[in-house]
Protein backbone atom coordinates (compact mmCIF):
# COMPACT_ATOMS: atom_id res chain seq x y z
CA UNK A 1 0.00 0.00 0.00
CA UNK A 2 1.45 3.70 -0.62
CA UNK A 3 2.30 5.93 2.09
CA UNK A 4 0.83 9.31 1.98
CA UNK A 5 1.82 12.43 3.88
CA UNK A 6 -1.07 15.05 4.88
CA UNK A 7 -0.84 18.62 6.57
CA UNK A 8 -3.89 20.13 8.41
CA UNK A 9 -4.89 22.98 6.99
CA UNK A 10 -6.14 24.39 10.57
CA UNK A 11 -3.18 23.37 13.25
CA UNK A 12 -0.25 22.93 10.45
CA UNK A 13 0.11 19.67 12.14
CA UNK A 14 1.59 16.75 9.22
CA UNK A 15 1.76 13.00 9.68
CA UNK A 16 2.26 10.34 7.45
CA UNK A 17 -0.26 7.28 6.94
CA UNK A 18 -0.58 3.94 4.63
CA UNK A 19 -3.97 3.32 3.36
CA UNK A 20 -5.08 2.20 -0.50
CA UNK A 21 -4.94 4.53 -3.53
CA UNK A 22 -8.91 4.64 -3.68
CA UNK A 23 -9.28 5.73 0.10
CA UNK A 24 -9.54 9.39 0.82
CA UNK A 25 -8.75 10.57 4.10
CA UNK A 26 -11.01 12.75 5.09
CA UNK A 27 -10.44 13.08 9.45
CA UNK A 28 -6.91 12.86 11.34
CA UNK A 29 -6.66 10.14 13.74
CA UNK A 30 -7.49 11.27 17.18
CA UNK A 31 -8.75 14.78 16.68
CA UNK A 32 -11.70 15.96 17.70
CA UNK A 33 -12.25 18.71 15.50
CA UNK A 34 -13.04 18.64 12.09
CA UNK A 35 -9.88 18.99 9.87
CA UNK A 36 -9.07 20.21 6.42
CA UNK A 37 -6.20 17.70 5.29
CA UNK A 38 -4.19 18.45 2.08
CA UNK A 39 -2.24 15.61 0.61
CA UNK A 40 1.24 16.48 0.46
CA UNK A 41 3.00 15.44 -2.94
CA UNK A 42 5.86 13.19 -1.80
CA UNK A 43 8.53 12.31 -4.88
CA UNK A 44 7.48 8.93 -6.56
CA UNK A 45 10.59 5.66 -5.90
CA UNK A 46 9.86 3.26 -8.71
CA UNK A 47 11.67 0.06 -7.89
CA UNK A 48 11.53 -1.65 -11.29
CA UNK A 49 14.52 -2.17 -13.27
CA UNK A 50 14.66 -0.69 -16.82
CA UNK A 51 14.05 -3.53 -19.45
CA UNK A 52 17.16 -2.70 -21.31
CA UNK A 53 19.16 -3.46 -18.25
CA UNK A 54 20.36 -7.31 -17.86
CA UNK A 55 20.41 -8.91 -14.52
CA UNK A 56 23.65 -9.55 -12.99
CA UNK A 57 23.82 -13.10 -12.85
CA UNK A 58 22.39 -13.46 -16.59
CA UNK A 59 25.76 -11.27 -17.65
CA UNK A 60 27.63 -14.17 -15.96
CA UNK A 61 26.16 -16.85 -17.53
CA UNK A 62 26.46 -15.40 -20.78
CA UNK A 63 30.61 -14.97 -20.23
CA UNK A 64 30.79 -18.75 -18.70
CA UNK A 65 28.90 -19.71 -22.06
CA UNK A 66 30.90 -17.68 -24.12
CA UNK A 67 34.78 -18.60 -22.13
CA UNK A 68 33.68 -22.64 -22.45
CA UNK A 69 32.65 -21.31 -25.89
CA UNK A 70 36.29 -20.26 -26.65
CA UNK A 71 37.60 -23.35 -24.98
CA UNK A 72 36.48 -25.84 -26.66
CA UNK A 73 37.42 -23.89 -29.53
CA UNK A 74 41.05 -23.70 -28.48
CA UNK A 75 40.89 -27.42 -27.34
CA UNK A 76 39.81 -28.27 -31.16
CA UNK A 77 42.87 -26.28 -32.94
CA UNK A 78 45.23 -27.90 -30.28
CA UNK A 79 44.19 -31.28 -30.91
CA UNK A 80 44.26 -30.41 -34.75
CA UNK A 81 47.81 -28.92 -34.39
CA UNK A 82 49.02 -32.40 -31.90
CA UNK A 83 48.00 -34.74 -35.22
CA UNK A 84 49.61 -32.81 -37.69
Amino acid sequence: MPLYVYRCEECGDEFTIVHSMGYDLQKKEGCNKICTLKRIPQAVQNNKKSATKQKPGKLVNQYIKEVKKELKEEKEHLKQEIKI
